[in-house]
């Protein structure tokens, strides 16, 4: 992913989620955080849904995905002193934020 990528889904993602009590400059922080340790574990089959979903999802065909992405991801990725089944609650909502998009049928790249 390119460096203008990342930061347009970055904002994207901003534009789209709010962390309550947190300020706009500690959000970006943590989607950066997020996006550079998920982005790369996310299997190469589910990339194109993420960056041009022109037609949308439907919201079974939008949870079944997520289901299985962050199970995928899950795999590849390992936080550091934190167990399976936190880093499956922690990852799922980032995937969750991504797939918006698809649902909208809006554009990442």
């Amino acid at each position: 992913m390119s460096e203008f990528s990342k930061q347009d889904m970055i904002k994207r993602i901003n534009e789209e989620l709010d962390i309550p009590f947190v300020t706009d400059g500690m959000e970006v922080i943590a989607i950066s955080w997020v996006v550079d340790r998920i982005y790369p574990a996310i299997p190469d089959w589910a990339l194109p849904i993420l960056y041009n979903s022109l037609d949308g999802v439907n919201d079974e065909e939008l949870k079944n995905l997520e289901d299985v992405l962050v199970r995928e991801v899950n795999k590849r990725l390992d936080i550091p002193y934190v167990p399976e089944s936190l880093e499956a609650q922690l990852i799922g909502p980032a995937i969750g934020a991504l797939l918006s998009f698809a649902v909208k049928g809006k554009s990442l790249s």
